[in-house]
C-alpha cells in the first residue's frame, strides 16, 4: 500500500476583521496536497479532544482541494483537525495529517438600548 502524506495548515481571520460576525464564526483550514498520484480527494475530520476522536465533517471527499472552511463551529470553542487524502475509486484513505488545532474567539456582546428618532 503507498503512503499518502498531508500537511495541515490553520488560517483563520481574528474576529475584529470579520463584518459584524453577520455569518457567525469560521475555521479556514488550508493544507498541501499528497504529492501521491491519483489523489481523487479530501476528507476533513475535527475534534474537540486533542489527538481525537475525530468526527468526518465533509458529507463527500472534497474534488483535489488545498483548502476548506469550517462555518459549524461555536465561539469561545477550541477545535482540533486532521485531513485524509483520497486515491481513486472507491477509495483507498490515507492516514491522518498532523492535527492543526483552532481556538475561536468569542464574539462581542450586541449592544442594547439602541433607539431610533424619526425626523
Amino acid at each position: 500500500m503507498k503512503k499518502l502524506t498531508l500537511a495541515l495548515f490553520l488560517l483563520t481571520a481574528p474576529c475584529s476583521q470579520r463584518p459584524l460576525f453577520a455569518q457567525g464564526p469560521k475555521v479556514t483550514l488550508t493544507w498541501t496536497q499528497s504529492v501521491t498520484a491519483g489523489i481523487t480527494g479530501n476528507n476533513v475530520y475535527r475534534g474537540t479532544v486533542s489527538g481525537g476522536p475525530y468526527t468526518l465533517i465533509t458529507a463527500t471527499p472534497l474534488a483535489p482541494s488545498t483548502t476548506y472552511t469550517d462555518t459549524t463551529v461555536l465561539s469561545s470553542s477550541t477545535y482540533y483537525y486532521v485531513v485524509t487524502a483520497i486515491e481513486g475509486a472507491p477509495g483507498v484513505e490515507s492516514a491522518y495529517s498532523n492535527q492543526a488545532t483552532a481556538q475561536v474567539p468569542a464574539h462581542p456582546s450586541p449592544p442594547t438600548g439602541v433607539g431610533a428618532l424619526a425626523q
